[in-house]
C-alpha cells in the first residue's frame, strides 16, 4: 500500500484521500492491513461486488 499511495486517486474523496495516509502500518497483522485496505476502497466508492 505504501508504494501505491503516490498514485492513488478517488473522485469521491478527492484531496481528502491524503488524510487517510498511511493506509497500513508495518506492525499490523495481515488481517488488520486487509481491513484498512477494504475500508479505504469502500470509502472511495469502490463497490465490494466489483467484477
Amino acid at each position: 500500500m505504501k508504494a501505491r499511495e503516490g498514485v492513488m486517486s478517488s473522485p469521491v474523496l478527492a484531496a481528502d484521500l491524503k488524510k487517510l495516509y498511511p493506509i497500513s502500518f508495518p506492525d499490523q497483522s495481515d488481517t488488520a492491513t486487509f481491513d484498512n485496505c477494504l475500508e479505504l476502497l469502500t470509502m472511495a466508492g469502490y463497490p465490494l461486488a466489483r467484477r
